[in-house]
């Protein structure tokens, strides 16, 4: 499982100060982290052909291919700059690439139409109820989730035209899939395109919807620990003067256990434990 190894609540003592907000931090933390499968779940549920799984199925799948880690997905895409470049650079009389071609991307429906995931595609039909990308067969597209990759977004689907300008000025070809797999990274020695990609592309979500939660946790877990220390921290008492009730005290003879008030009080009461 893609989680982090945090403290129990169980675990925390509610006598510490910090108990109660130690106890909220740990429990958004963990509410993030089921936020991120699920935001997972529902992105990909919007990809064409992608058949119903849920975030738990997700989760297994993204630890299978790229780590239960995904906190350290970030530092391993590192800087990666091997792309992929085009599978054919011919161009046409008007120096247009000749293989390149527009790919439906589903969006929310709203008026301004947002396409899914963050995929980008800045281009709209003439109603602004469809969105598109134009796409440059073997370069990949960095903001598309590849993971699952047997899907009819990942083939060359159905064809169709749309207006791009208006008014049946600029009709365009499209199809509803990629006709391939969009990796954008090229493998390097540790790990595989696919594996790069989606190191980039989860990293950054994760990071940004579930790092500042471990950070609030970190900073109250450090605080609480702080606070349980110190609880437990005994000060211990050091005495610079005495009383000797005994010093300069002479013998009775007549002194004894049946006979305490030949005893000085002082001395009595510092037999029996008092200062």
């Amino acid at each position: 499982m893609g989680r982090r190894n945090i403290m129990r609540i169980s675990s925390a003592d509610v006598n510490v100060a910090g108990y109660a907000n130690l106890v909220d931090k740990i429990k958004k933390f963990e509410a993030a982290e089921e936020d991120f499968y699920n935001s997972r779940k529902n992105a990909l549920q919007d990809y064409p052909g992608f058949s119903g799984k849920t975030a738990d199925q997700i989760e297994k799948e993204y630890d299978k291919q790229y780590g239960s880690d995904p906190w350290n997905y970030s530092s391993r895409a590192g800087t990666s700059s091997d792309e992929r470049t085009e599978t054919d650079a011919t161009t046409d009389d008007d120096g247009d690439d000749v293989d390149r071609f527009y790919v439906k991307i589903p969006n929310d429906g709203e008026n301004n139409p947002t396409p899914i995931d963050g995929i980008s595609a800045p281009s709209v039909s003439d109603d602004y109820s469809q969105t598109f990308l134009l796409y440059n067969p073997g370069v990949g597209v960095l903001d598309v989730d590849v993971t699952y990759e047997n899907i009819s977004f990942f083939q060359k689907g159905q064809s169709g035209f749309f207006d791009g300008a208006g008014r049946g000025l600029n009709f365009q070809p499209y199809f509803t899939g990629f006709n391939e797999v969009p990796i954008f990274y090229n493998a390097n020695s540790n790990y595989s395109g696919k594996q790069l990609h989606m190191f980039k592309k989860l990293g950054a979500i994760y990071d940004a919807a579930v790092g500042p939660a471990y950070s609030a946790y970190q900073s109250a877990k450090t605080t609480y620990d702080d606070n349980n220390k110190s609880s437990n921290i005994s000060t211990p008492i050091l005495r610079t003067t005495f009383d000797f009730a005994w010093d300069g005290t002479q013998g009775d003879k007549n002194a004894g256990y049946n006979r305490v008030d030949k005893l000085k009080n002082k001395l009595i009461k510092e037999a029996m434990g008092f200062n």
